[in-house]
């Protein structure tokens, strides 16, 4: 569920293993109905419990990676398949905290692949919380529509406010120019003299 993902572990009841694994994404086109599986990870799964040799490496670790399905792909070769009884994830959790006042709403909207992090002032909240000034737990609301859709950054002609005050703008500035046409043909030029 675009959960960050950072380490797969396997449980198995098999025994005097060693296989190489592959760890792989589903990737989803806009408008594609194939599937395309990308690879995220490899490595080398191991559990040797032969006498006093015991070896157990069974985690996998990925870069930090975000997807709907994965699929952990485990090269058996001719050996009989690794008994799969588990798989756990791991990823890191990420905390929101700030600074607001008393009565403020605000709206978290995320999920955007190209939003570029602000340039914000944050002394103020690093130095409380260096300090262990303790933060109050928020709930968020259930995700709306609004929030579940990706905030793209804002692109000002893009937006329509933006574009109605161009659009009047140089509605206003054709007018002005038809009106100084017009009264520039309206005179006739006359020479000294000459009676009209």
């Amino acid at each position: 569920q675009h959960e960050p993902l950072t380490r797969v572990a396997l449980e198995t009841t098999s025994e005097n293993f060693r296989r190489s694994v592959r760890l792989e994404r589903l990737e989803v086109a806009k408008g594609a109905s194939s599937q395309n599986w990308q690879d995220v990870s490899s490595g080398v799964l191991t559990q040797v419990n032969v006498g006093p040799v015991q070896k157990t490496e069974l985690e996998l670790n990925c870069p930090e990676t975000r997807a709907e399905r994965y699929r952990l792909v485990i090269q058996n070769g001719d050996s009989p398949p690794v008994a799969v009884t588990g798989v756990t994830l791991t990823g890191p959790v990420y905390e929101l905290v700030l600074l607001a006042q008393p009565g403020d709403e605000l709206q978290l909207n995320y999920g955007s692949a190209t939003a570029v992090a602000g340039q914000l002032d944050t002394a103020a909240l690093r130095t409380s919380l260096a300090q262990g000034v303790a933060p109050l737990t928020a709930t968020l609301e259930p995700q709306g529509q609004e929030a579940a859709a990706v905030a793209e950054p804002w692109q000002p002609w893009n937006s329509s406010a933006v574009q109605i005050t161009v659009i009047v703008l140089l509605t206003a500035i054709l007018a002005a120019g038809l009106f100084q046409a017009a009264r520039k043909v309206g005179e006739v030029p006359t020479d000294e003299g000459t009676p009209h």
